[in-house]
Formats: C-alpha cells, sequence, structure tokens
C-alpha cells in the first residue's frame, strides 16, 4: 500500500508516458474539472518514493479498470469519508485518486484485494474489540426486511431517549405503528450519521430501496417485537428478547458504519455485482451481503468481516467483461433497464440491484 500526491499537470504526464486513455468507468471521469487547463509537464516529482512497476500497476487500475470498488465509512463515532478505487483485468492492483485541499492528487493504492481488506478492518475495528456474537436477525432477508430491521435498532434508542426527555422512567419501551412509520420516513431522509439507518442509506444507498411494504409481521415471527397494550387498552408494540438485545448492543456500543460495492464493466454498461455494509459495534460486527435479491447477515468478528468482503471483491473483473457479438452472429436479447433509476437488469433478478424495485415493475 502506497499513499503519494502529485500535480495535476504530472499526473497527465505519467499518463501520456504510459500512453493510457480512461475508459467509461475508469474514476478519472471525476476529476475532468481538476484536469481542465492543465497541460502534461515533468517536475520535480519526476523522482517519487515509489517503485516504478507499483506506480505503473496503480495507473493501469486508475485508466482502465474492468471493476471498481466504492467504500463509504461513517457511523456513531466516524466522520463520513469516501473512496473510490479501481483494479484493472491485468492485475490485482486497486488504486483511487482524491483532491486535496491544496489542489494536488492524492493516489492511494493497494497491491491487492487482501491487502484492502486488513486496511478496511483495521480502520472500522482499530482496537481489534470485535468478537461475533449471537445473530438476532434472520441471515436472509428482503431489502424490506433489512431496512426495518435496522430502524427497529433506532426505534430503541429513539424510545429510550425520549423517556429521558420526558424525565421519566423507561421501564418496557413502546411505540406504534404511526410512530414507526413516521420517524422511518425522517430516517430515510436523514443525514444524522449517529443513527443506524440514515448510516446505512449513507454508506449502501444504492441497495437499499426507495420504499417498502409493512414489515411488523415479520419482526413479530423473528422474535423482534411484539404485541402490548398502553393504560387505554390502545394497540401498541414493545420489544421482544432479540428486538431488546439488538437495541440495548446497539444503543450502548454503536460505533461504525461501512459500506462496500462493487460495480463491473459488462460491455458498454457499469454493472452491480453486490455489497457488503458493515455496522460494527464494541460487540460485533454486523455484516449484510446485499444483493438483488435481498440480504444474506451475520454477525461476526474479524475473520467473518474478513470472509464477507472476500466474497463481495472475488466479482473477477476480467471474466465479467462482455465481448461485442462478430459480425453475422445472433444477437442478445435486448437488455432490461430498471424503470425507477435506469439501472441494467440482470437474468434472473427480482430486485434492481440499484435501488431494489422488484423485477415484475421493470420494463425493457
Amino acid at each position: 500500500m502506497f499513499t503519494i500526491k502529485l500535480l495535476p499537470s504530472y499526473f497527465l504526464e505519467l499518463q501520456k508516458r504510459l500512453g493510457l486513455m480512461p475508459n467509461s468507468i475508469s474514476p478519472l471521469e471525476r476529476l475532468s474539472q481538476v484536469f481542465a487547463g492543465a497541460a502534461p509537464e515533468e517536475d520535480s516529482q519526476a523522482s517519487l518514493p515509489v517503485a516504478e512497476d507499483d506506480l505503473r500497476a496503480a495507473m493501469v487500475a486508475l485508466c482502465q479498470p474492468t471493476q471498481r470498488v466504492h467504500i463509504r465509512i461513517g457511523g456513531n463515532f466516524a466522520v463520513p469519508e469516501q473512496y473510490l478505487l479501481a483494479r484493472a483485468a491485468t492485475g490485482p492492483a486497486l488504486a483511487g485518486v482524491e483532491v486535496a485541499a491544496d489542489g494536488q492528487l492524492v493516489l492511494q493504492a493497494f497491491a491487492s484485494g487482501e491487502e484492502l481488506i486488513e486496511w478496511l478492518i483495521d480502520v472500522i475495528n482499530p482496537q481489534g474489540l470485535m468478537h461475533a456474537a449471537p445473530c438476532r436477525i434472520p441471515r436472509q432477508m428482503t431489502h424490506s426486511q433489512l431496512v426495518h430491521a435496522l430502524h427497529l435498532i433506532d426505534m430503541y434508542r429513539r424510545c429510550y431517549y425520549q423517556s429521558m426527555l420526558d424525565y421519566t422512567v423507561a421501564g418496557e419501551p413502546e411505540f406504534g405503528e404511526v410512530q414507526f412509520a413516521g420517524t422511518m420516513g425522517e430516517a430515510l431522509t436523514s443525514v444524522d450519521y449517529r443513527w443506524v439507518l440514515p448510516s446505512a442509506r449513507i454508506m449502501a444507498p444504492t441497495s437499499l430501496p426507495l420504499s417498502m411494504e409493512t414489515q411488523i409481521p415479520w419482526l413479530v415471527a423473528n422474535n423482534l417485537i411484539q404485541p402490548a397494550t398502553d393504560a387505554a387498552g390502545a394497540g401498541l408494540w414493545t420489544f421482544a428478547e432479540d428486538g431488546e438485545q439488538l437495541g440495548l448492543e446497539f444503543m450502548t456500543g454503536w460505533l461504525a458504519a461501512a459500506g462496500v460495492e462493487v460495480g463491473v464493466l459488462d460491455g458498454q454498461f457499469k454493472r452491480c455485482d453486490g455489497s457488503v455494509l458493515v455496522l460494527s459495534t464494541v460487540r460485533s460486527m454486523h455484516t449484510f451481503a446485499i444483493s438483488g435479491r435481498g440480504a444474506e447477515y451475520q454477525a461476526a468478528g474479524d475473520e467473518g468481516l474478513r470472509q464477507s468482503l472476500q466474497n463481495t471483491l472475488a466479482q473477477g473483473p476480467s471474466s465479467r467483461v462482455v465481448a461485442a457479438p462478430a459480425a453475422g452472429r445472433d444477437q442478445p436479447p435486448a437488455q432490461r433497464f430498471c424503470s425507477q433509476c435506469g439501472a441494467k437488469i440482470q437474468p434472473g433478478d427480482k430486485f434492481c440491484c440499484s435501488c431494489g424495485r422488484p423485477v415484475v415493475t421493470l420494463v425493457s
């Protein structure tokens, strides 16, 4: 791994020297304004503290990637940060470039996916405190169920905070369906990273749905909430054993969120091949491997997180590139795209990989 700073003019000189032109998914597209008016120019940076081969591998990854890895980190204790890395089919190196406050470019490179994973784990869990905890959410769930489960974690904290504001003893925290739905609507548009659902939306915004059907029966069936009544006999909900333990864990030890999303070049289109969302507490790392079909959940320590990240990054870039059909051959079926966000739909997908909309509502 290395991180160096370059002037835009010298970056262009490196690109020219290596004969590299950015392709359609190169992260350099975001820097067009930075490069505007800059010309390739050699300067005192000709001697960099990086081996020539490592620098070349990073530049190839940036200019000619077949895979992009978007990483978002934030949460209760971390200032939100974003990293957009790229990897070429010709090697394992991943590289990203950002603009520093002084106008120079910050080039960050990892020799392999494994090196990136170790860096991520160190960022999310610098003290190595987390261990596997009991799974209190079903291992398989839809996008809508995921949103409801994450909001339930916030509801537990919300109920206790409200009791403190009202100067009352919390006792058994209770809430109604109207309160649950209303606060969920607020959470989905909030940028307050201290709450779990807003952090999840920010860390993996293209993987969580924009609208949800009611999932109260699912929460009840999975021991997360249970019926209750207030003094007037009105129907309410309170937390069942698993919901209470999950709420307590996040209320007392909520640390960070991290989202890792992988996209690949498929012909002329960029496709999301899945993502993993990590929510960490002082007890465990809660990982959600998100795909077009929903989410697969586990509560894990470092090893479990390492495996989830390996599975996500294992979407091989070179094997995913689709060559143009040869002349005279039958053309492939027309591509399908989401009617809500325009993302490409893969055969067999039941949900849009980008926004979560059901495939039954999609158009070709």
